[in-house]
């Protein structure tokens, strides 16, 4: 076969004729793909027949055309005239051939032995589509869509001298995926004939990419008077209270959308809505069919084979169908409503949210990650603000690029690792085709929120309000209306009628910020009747192009897209990364009862602790411990002591920000997000040997149980684990699944109580001790204005802690001998210290008697006085 390379083949199954006198009556045609090795090489179109050959004479052959046998007519394909319309927009991204660049281009389409030529190019340079892109060419084609043939494009450059290179081809194979039906058999089908308006392309105004204020005025008179463009802000909310919900940002809409309602505190019970979070690229979305609703792109090659080489993109479409037999001479009409292929200005504000597994480029497996965005020679960057020592970046940064489609139509988004003294290396990229989303039906430049804002993190970013996208909606698909009603508030489009109270509800909260009623009501429709992009966040893999094929990481984010406007931008959504506020918590320890006793006093007896507490937020290295309750014989230890911590909180996520060097010779800390724990452990300390673990509690600072206001009041109900069947693997009583009965000690700002400390026992979770504990939490500044000293230092206040009332028993032997005799000896061996002393004298007594009884023996014999 002609343009098929040699040693290539194809499977393909035969008709085996075991019948002598039988021929089959029609045969079927095999479309198979021939291959060499397993790269694709072209394709069959054929049928086979086999039949036994056992002596008799085989049927008559078909009639020859010269040396070639020609087709049957119960094996050739039934044609029918068709007719292709040709959308020829331009070309992209075009190669250098031969070291000069391609510059007056024009295409060669051929199917079927027909051909069309494009008009040449001006000049790639300043303009890559064509000027008058519709062409047109009828083809005898066959019925069946399986059986078409390949459509074939060679861009021939027209250079000096009447020199004209081909300098790229491309084959659409599946020219099927084109056809449409035809106008004739449409109008037929649905019983009507319909005045066509013969028009060379659409008017600007029908684009959704393109302004026109006549378009603007014809809008506002047929839809009376609508709300004026949102203009408010933050500042004059502060003005006019009411109009902006302070607590709501865009970070909680986001969160709820992913399904994290635990860090968008009460985002979603105020009515707020929810926006897309897609799982992959907005073009790969199925309801969108990568936006070829208007042009598709064919990649260009050069060359055949293994040497074919990439050398450009074609962008166009087509649209196949047959010819009506009623009305044969119809005039091509399914493309013609083409926009302008003049040059358009454009702004675009890309917003990065975060990145996800990003491939590590450091030695210790972690990155330094900042954004380059990338449009024409515009290149912008946040290689200042770059995240230290992580692979799941939290950017939220807004990028704002101008450029000029169609010659700026590539947006490339990069990830960089920053190096200190080497040269930085790149993580990943992703590249956005701009122009698609520019010219498709489906209007891609700015995804439609479900509710209408006019103020707070949600407000209305669009150039074109709710009721001007809806009226350029209609007219774009020849839908009738929209047709305002008044009484009540309605509209009517394409037979259709909708009303305010369909959607919504009386009974559904509402946001103070939504705006006019009229925009409202056309913003549900739009997203009810239109297959508009709604208001997202797409999903886009990195590649490295080292690395072709493997995934270098995830980058979520989304674009606006602005035509040039004499007209102010709307300001960008703020997406900054929450901050962090500081907070001191302050920890009083007042007492502790019914503290396990550990050891045996070796003089006494009786059982004892020498009790401390020590406490720390997890995460952190900060450990602080009280002073030591020496001896504790009842289980009742006595403190008076203050632990204070430093922490950094966000509040509407409820977690704490902890930094750490991961290595010693990490130049930057990381941040990891926790939650707000606080872990006290109850220990008996050892003079020689290790301290003994008795107990410990760990609190949630945003879900505290309920504390009891007495010692009796302590029991299984403030800890979960120890319910029902009481197995447990865990000491932590703050994880309640029931929150209704949970403080947040962040809205309560302080709490007093008394709260159980744990153990856990051959799998089984019991009460071991019980603390008194007066926890609160106060910002930076009121810190500085109700200052405390860390356990009874000064400044010893808010509250003033005295020294705990302790038992006199209560010391460390070693250090009071006195006290340990009074306490511990006497008290135990009193009469045994007496008898022992009366022992000792009788001794001394009976001792100095029997020494001087000699003497005084002597001197009484000799008579000396």
């Amino acid at each position: 076969m002609p343009g098929v390379p040699q040693n290539s083949w194809v499977v393909c199954s035969v008709l085996h004729q075991l019948l002598r006198h039988q021929r089959a009556t029609s045969l079927k045609l095999f479309s198979g793909i021939l291959c060499r090795g397993e790269d694709k090489q072209g394709e069959l179109l054929a049928s086979f027949e086999l039949m036994l050959k056992d002596g008799e004479e085989l049927p008559m052959l078909p009639p020859t055309r010269g040396e070639h046998y020609m087709v049957p007519f119960g094996v050739r394909p039934l044609l029918q005239r068709t007719r292709i319309e040709v959308l020829c927009w331009g070309v992209r991204n075009m190669a250098t051939f031969e070291l000069q660049s391609v510059t007056r281009p024009s295409i060669e389409f051929e199917c079927g032995g027909e051909r069309v030529t494009s008009p040449i190019m001006t000049n790639l340079r300043l303009n890559p589509n064509f000027d008058k892109p519709h062409l047109v060419f009828d083809v005898e084609l066959p019925k069946e869509e399986l059986y078409m043939p390949p459509l074939t494009l060679r861009v021939v450059d027209h250079r000096a001298f009447g020199n004209k290179p081909v300098v790229a081809t491309a084959v659409v194979n599946d020219l099927h995926q084109y056809t449409v039906e035809p106008r004739a058999t449409r109008r037929k089908r649905k019983g009507k004939k319909t005045t066509l308006i013969l028009r060379d392309s659409v008017p600007a105004t029908l684009l959704p990419s393109l302004d026109s204020k006549s378009t603007k005025d014809k809008v506002l008179l047929q839809a009376d008077q609508g709300f004026p463009r949102p203009t408010l802000n933050h500042h004059q909310a502060s003005v006019e209270p009411g109009t902006v919900d302070t607590e709501i940002d865009w970070w909680a809409k986001y969160y709820v959308s992913c399904g994290q309602a635990d860090r968008a505190g009460a985002y979603f019970t105020k009515g707020y809505e929810k926006l897309e979070v897609l799982m992959g690229p907005l073009e790969d979305e199925t309801a969108f069919s990568g936006f070829k609703d208007l042009v598709d792109t064919v990649p260009l090659v050069r060359g055949r084979g293994d040497q074919a080489q990439n050398a450009g993109e074609f962008k166009g479409t087509f649209r196949v169908y047959p010819l009506s037999t009623e009305d044969p001479e119809e005039l091509p009409l399914i493309l013609a409503g083409f926009p302008s292929p003049e040059r358009q200005e454009v702004t675009v504000r890309v917003y990065v949210v975060l990145g996800q597994d990003l491939a590590p480029k450091d030695a210790g497996g972690s990155s330094d990650p900042y954004v380059v965005v990338k449009l024409g020679k515009t290149t912008k960057t946040s290689k200042d603000n770059y995240r230290p020592n992580t692979i799941n970046p939290l950017f939220g940064e807004v990028f704002e690029v101008s450029g000029t489609l169609p010659i700026h139509k590539d947006l490339v988004v990069q990830v960089w690792d920053r190096d200190l003294i080497t040269s930085d290396d790149l993580i990943g990229e992703t590249t956005i085709d701009l122009e698609n989303r520019f010219l498709t039906r489906h209007r891609a430049t700015v995804g439609l929120p479900l509710q209408y804002h006019v103020s707070g993190a949600n407000m209305w970013r669009d150039m074109e309000l709710p009721t001007e996208i809806l009226t350029k909606g209609a007219r774009l698909r020849n839908l009738e209306g929209p047709i305002w009603h008044a009484q009540p508030l309605s509209l009517t489009l394409a037979g259709d009628t909708y009303s305010l109270t369909d959607f919504e509800l009386e009974d559904k909260v509402r946001p103070p910020t939504l705006g006019d009623s009229r925009e409202r009501l056309a913003l549900y429709v739009l997203h009810k009747a239109l297959p508009l992009v709604p208001e997202h966040v797409e999903n886009r893999v990195l590649m490295h192009p080292a690395h072709p094929g493997l995934p270098q990481g995830q980058l979520k984010l989304w674009i606006d897209l602005f035509p040039a406007s004499s007209q102010p931008l709307p300001p960008p959504v703020d997406i900054t990364p929450r901050q962090a506020h500081k907070y001191m918590l302050r920890v009083v320890v007042y007492n502790v009862y019914e503290a396990p006793l550990q050891e045996t006093s070796f003089i006494g007896g009786e059982m004892m602790s020498d009790v401390y507490v020590k406490g720390w937020l997890q995460g952190t290295s900060n450990v602080q411990k009280t002073d030591i309750h020496h001896r504790c014989l009842d289980g009742e230890a006595n403190f008076n002591w203050r632990l204070v911590y430093n922490l950094e909180m966000l509040e509407a996520e409820q977690v704490m920000i902890v930094e750490h060097k991961e290595h010693p010779w990490s130049l930057h800390t990381t941040q990891q997000r926790r939650p707000p724990q606080l872990t006290l452990q109850l220990w008996d300390s050892d003079l020689i040997a290790s301290d003994d673990y008795l107990s410990e509690t760990t609190l949630d600072l945003c879900r505290l149980p309920k504390p009891a206001r007495s010692v009796r009041g302590v029991g299984p109900s403030q800890v979960p684990q120890m319910m029902g069947d009481g197995d447990a693997n865990s000491v932590a009583i703050t994880m309640l699944d029931d929150h209704t009965n949970s403080i947040n000690l962040f809205e309560a700002k302080r709490v007093n109580g008394f709260f159980p400390f744990t153990r856990v026992v051959e799998g089984r979770t019991e009460i071991a001790g019980k603390i008194e504990l007066e926890l609160e939490v106060i910002s930076e500044k009121d810190a500085k204005l109700r200052p405390a000293g860390q356990g009874r230092d000064e400044p010893n206040m808010n509250p003033k802690l005295p020294e705990p009332n302790r038992p006199a028993t209560s010391f460390l032997w070693i250090t009071s001998p006195w006290k340990s005799f009074r306490h511990v000896i006497w008290k135990n061996y009193k009469w045994y210290c007496i008898t022992l002393v009366v022992l000792v004298l009788l001794f001394l007594f009976l001792f100095l008697f029997l020494y001087s009884l000699p003497g005084a023996t002597i001197d009484y014999l000799i008579g000396v006085d």
